[in-house]
């Protein structure tokens, strides 16, 4: 289903938008004199915590093998090093750590909305973890700090769907993932997640004991096309790897 021409219009402007944005990725503390608002949309920018890090992956590993039995094919396909934008189907709240299970001991940045910054501990572990902070106001600063950690050979995990979806069905990807390679010129690596819907839906708190299945694809290049093009092309491979 298409979305609407005013729909498409309002996203290519928001993607103009970022193009346009230049300096550099904000690395350090904000000066006082930044809103503290505007502060905290920069503040991903700390280098990652490497005891929380492996802290964290510990206590996933352990969790997700005893809870979901989590399975994890195509392991091979995870670059050592070097700019990959891994892009991955987005059903639950859970797809962030399961994927970042799956690419470990490769550490992933990752986008999160600016309210899970805003809530207490879970905010704190996601920035000190890497997150990339996003909202529809700072969308532009978001594709450029995105932009400046593919710049310096880092991972980045993005959801080309935007949000989560209802029923744990394919989304119709947003074009930013096509303007993120398109910009960035690193390969794409598509990752399907399997039973994170059903271990824990949107809307629902509490999590249940099924087994969840992370499947890492190839890389792909694709910088030619147009973003939204792009974007379907991604989220074709989506679809084949979560019938496989």
């Amino acid at each position: 289903m298409r979305r609407g021409a005013g729909s498409v219009r309002h996203h290519r402007h928001r993607l103009r938008e970022a193009a346009g944005k230049s300096g550099q990725v904000c690395c350090h503390r904000c000066p006082r004199r930044v809103p503290r608002r505007d502060c905290r949309l920069r503040a991903f920018c700390p280098q990652m915590n490497r005891f929380l890090f492996l802290l964290g992956q510990t206590v996933c590993g352990i969790l997700f093998a005893l809870l979901f039995r989590l399975e994890v094919r195509g392991k091979e396909h995870i670059p050592r090093r070097g700019a990959v934008l891994v892009a991955a189907n987005h059903s639950s709240f859970l797809d962030p750590p399961l994927v970042g299970r799956a690419f470990f001991p490769r550490p992933l940045r990752y986008v999160a909305r600016v309210s899970v910054f805003e809530t207490p501990v879970i905010g704190w572990l996601v920035r000190h973890l890497g997150a990339v902070p996003l909202e529809h106001e700072g969308f532009a600063i978001a594709m450029r700090d995105i932009l400046g950690l593919l710049g310096k050979g880092e991972a980045v995990l993005v959801f080309p769907e935007g949000t989560r979806s209802p029923d744990g069905r394919l989304q119709e990807a947003k074009a930013g993932i096509g303007f993120l390679a398109k910009k960035a010129g690193c390969p794409v690596i598509p990752v399907g997640i399997r039973g994170a819907s059903r271990a824990l839906p949107r809307g629902r708190g509490m999590i249940r004991p099924v087994r969840v299945t992370v499947t890492i694809g190839e890389p792909m290049r694709v910088s030619d096309g147009s973003y939204e093009e792009i974007a379907e092309t991604v989220m074709e491979r989506l679809r084949e790897l979560l019938e496989e």
